[in-house]
């Protein structure tokens, strides 16, 4: 967004609100960024916490499980797809729509990037180790 102007948005309720267009299109029309915006109330950030399939992971090595926060639930079956074809020592796991994943190598020496997991789901999304979305959740507490 321009320098000279601030943009303040509203709580809202979910993600049917199209608050993540709206600020695509600003980064769009003020920057000419082209970037995927994903937006999350407090309530699913803390459905992600609490469905969290990995809570040994999250204490011991939270730096190395990840949430995948993607725009549309995959097509039935991809998941299965991405773990038959992967084959890495990372786990997977996607109990609603959200994909958690352990990297038990670290994230750099892994061959499961975002873009494979993106093709492997046929949706966009982005990913934040579980020290962020513990940060986000205490951001949304505020």
């Amino acid at each position: 967004m321009a320098p000279d102007r601030q943009r303040v948005f509203s709580p809202f309720q979910g993600r049917s609100t199209g608050l993540d267009a709206t600020i695509e299109a600003d980064l769009y029309k003020d920057l000419r960024l082209k970037t995927t915006v994903l937006v999350r109330s407090e309530k699913e950030i803390q459905n992600v916490m609490d469905r969290n399939p990995f809570p040994a992971e999250a204490q011991e090595d939270p730096s190395h499980l990840i949430v995948y926060f993607v725009r549309e639930p995959p097509a039935k079956g991809a998941l299965d797809t991405l773990v038959r074809a992967h084959g890495g020592p990372e786990r997977l796991s996607m109990p609603y729509d959200h994909l958690y994943v352990v990297y038990p190598n670290g994230i750099a020496r892994s061959n499961l990037t975002l873009d494979k997991i993106e093709r492997a789901l046929q949706t966009s999304g982005t990913g934040r180790n579980w020290n962020t979305v513990c940060k986000l959740r205490q951001l949304c507490a505020h």
